[in-house]
């Protein structure tokens, strides 16, 4: 076990914040010189909400595996990001939503000289595709809007060190 390497870390986050906006109250007055009609008067009034913030996860985190000998070193690595509010509507019914992904990477490095090293990172093993949804919270739906598959990709590359 002396060469496995085993690195984590998670965030938790809490976030809120309150906003102020205004609703509509609705009554219904008669006037003597038009019995049994009613006319509608409205009334704004202020009201108070809270809401978690736009742009943070509650939960992000990493967990990788790796094997050092020699001049090889090797990493596995998990990352999970959970749903986070993109932005919210004024009414309520199209918040948008990045919605959770968990992603497995690998990284490859070998020492070939005192000075060179040749490395190499593969991203998205599983091919996870990052998605967004809009979210009605007033008729309580969520609908798939946009749907992003990056695919597997690669980097190759040379470390000199001079």
């Amino acid at each position: 076990m002396k060469n496995f390497v085993l690195s984590y870390n998670a965030s938790l986050l809490r976030s809120e914040t309150h906003l102020y906006s205004t609703t509509f109250d609705t009554s219904y007055y008669y006037l003597p010189e038009f019995p049994g009609i009613p006319f509608p008067k409205f009334t704004t009034r202020l009201i108070e909400s809270k809401q978690k913030l736009e742009g943070q996860p509650e939960f992000y985190g990493n967990v990788s595996l790796g094997y050092d000998i020699g001049g090889f070193s090797a990493r596995i690595s998990v990352f999970h990001q959970a749903e986070f509010n993109s932005t919210f509507s004024a009414s309520g019914r199209s918040d948008q939503v990045a919605n959770r992904y968990t992603r497995v990477d690998l990284a490859l490095k070998q020492r070939v000289s005192d000075y060179l090293s040749i490395l190499l990172s593969i991203n998205n093993l599983t091919g996870v595709e990052e998605r967004a949804s809009i979210v009605n919270r007033v008729n309580n739906y969520t609908l798939l809007n946009t749907s992003e598959r990056y695919g597997l990709t690669a980097d190759l590359g040379i470390k000199l060190e001079l």
